[in-house]
């Protein structure tokens, strides 16, 4: 019994190394207003929310190297009038 899980494992983690990768894509909506302030110690980055996202990304994209999955990640800019859903 311990001989054919042994080769089922293997099996499975030789099918599944072969493969291409699985590829997610990440789409981070984000508008083009200016951000308010508190104080002028208190001034947001211009990049806040985009540099957390993208270092989300670089450490899904090290952990999936060994379950084969890649991710990458898209900066979308909308203006007042740009549409969310379409974007998306």
């Amino acid at each position: 019994m311990s001989r054919l899980l042994l080769a089922g494992t293997i099996i499975f983690a030789w099918t599944s190394a072969s493969a291409d990768p699985v590829e997610t894509k990440i789409g981070y909506l984000r508008s083009t207003e200016p951000r308010a302030s508190l104080s002028l110690l208190q001034i947001p980055a211009e990049n806040n929310g985009i540099a957390g996202a993208q270092l989300a990304t670089d450490d899904n994209n090290t952990t999936g190297k060994f379950l084969n999955q890649r991710f990458s990640l898209e900066d979308v800019r909308l203006g007042e009038s740009d549409d969310a859903a379409a974007a998306a």
